[in-house]
């Protein structure tokens, strides 16, 4: 009787734990780049590297495969976003398996980032909100109406009203599939949104408080109308 075969594990293979005290030491002594890296962070962060610091660095040079001169980057916009360690760890990561790994990628990244922020700060403000941490979706939904679509401020606010209108509150998917529709159909101003509205609902003419009224048959089977 043959003996029995190893079956393959189905164990995920977990996240490297960080280096320790003694794997940084021998890293520095046997590497000028990580020495100067670890240099330069204690310069950005302002004070002296904790072992967590040192671990995470080290990790993302030594794991992740980041070039030195990227982490440096990539910690000194966490710093001035004020974000710890765990931040720059988690965001290292995501730029490795992005394929992050020359300064002008990260400068775009980076660009990027901060085009997201600012579309999210901009739509607040359009609206009114109260400004707080945006949701993925969110980030995704505004960063496509400001910076790919380039949508002006006063259509996002037209769908809005229409939401408030019908919903009596702000749901964000709802005013993205009306903003989806007049995008679709090139529609690029609020007389050419309310035009829209009078024409699909047979010559009706928009409310009293001037705002297009909205088909919501548009709505349909998307999930939202029962939000």
């Amino acid at each position: 009787m043959e003996p029995a075969k190893d079956k393959p594990s189905d164990t995920v293979v977990a996240r490297p734990l960080r280096p320790d005290p003694i794997y940084v030491a021998k890293r520095v002594s046997e590497d000028k780049e990580i020495e100067s890296l670890l240099n330069e962070a204690q310069y950005i962060l302002g004070r002296p590297l904790s072992g967590n610091d040192n671990g995470v660095l080290i990790m993302l040079h030594d794991n992740d495969a980041l070039p030195c001169e990227v982490i440096l980057m990539l910690l000194t916009y966490c710093v001035e976003n004020h974000k710890g360690m765990n931040h720059v760890a988690m965001l290292g990561a995501s730029w490795a398996k992005e394929g992050i790994l020359t300064i002008e990628q990260a400068d775009e990244k980076i660009r990027r980032l901060e085009e997201r922020k600012e579309a999210y700060r901009k739509v607040q403000t359009i609206l009114g909100l109260e400004f707080r941490k945006a949701s993925k979706t969110e980030e995704e939904l505004y960063d496509r109406w400001i910076n790919e679509w380039k949508l002006g401020s006063e259509l996002i606010k037209e769908a809005y009203d229409v939401c408030v209108d019908a919903k009596g509150k702000f749901i964000p998917k709802y005013v993205a599939t009306i903003l989806q529709n007049w995008h679709d159909e090139g529609v690029r101003t609020v007389d050419e949104a309310r035009a829209r509205s009078r024409k699909k609902n047979s010559g009706t003419d928009s409310g009293s408080d001037g705002h297009s009224s909205f088909d919501v048959n548009d709505l349909s089977g998307l999930g939202l109308l029962s939000e």
